[in-house]
């Protein structure tokens, strides 16, 4: 049976993961999991609230993803949340690549998603998954 962390050791635990993708021109970026504010802040961006009204808004939607994923070898973000739409005039090849990795590492596909629920004795709501 496995020991249970302590609250210092969990947040003091190294986390970072990172993955990276070559760009055109020979160079390359990371692709990081989030922390859990850049996946609050994520899914804050993907809707639109209106008073009471809340629809979702997928405009630049893999950008927005993409802006708080990419970063350089030390897990540091490139962008700024407000790069997205700028973010989303790239040349989509290699971004595509990238969104799908960004969307692995921080369970927002379906099938990352149904595993979590598969492996955790807790139920929750979660981020959105886009498939």
């Amino acid at each position: 049976m496995s020991e249970f962390l302590t609250g210092d050791e969990l947040l003091g635990a190294s986390d970072l993961t990172i993955e990276f993708v070559d760009v055109p021109g020979g160079k390359r970026v990371g692709v990081r999991a989030m922390s859990l504010g850049d996946l609050d802040s994520y899914d804050r961006s993907m809707l639109d609230i209106d008073g009471d009204t809340v629809t979702r808004n997928l405009d630049d939607g893999r950008a927005k993803l993409l802006v708080r994923a990419l970063c350089n070898d030390k897990g540091e973000r490139l962008l700024t949340d407000s790069q997205a739409a700028a973010l989303s005039k790239k040349s989509a090849p290699w971004l595509v690549q990238a969104v799908d990795i960004a969307r692995r590492l921080n369970g927002l596909t379906k099938v990352a998603q149904d595993d979590a629920k598969k492996n955790s004795s807790a139920t929750s709501e979660g981020s959105l998954a886009i498939d």
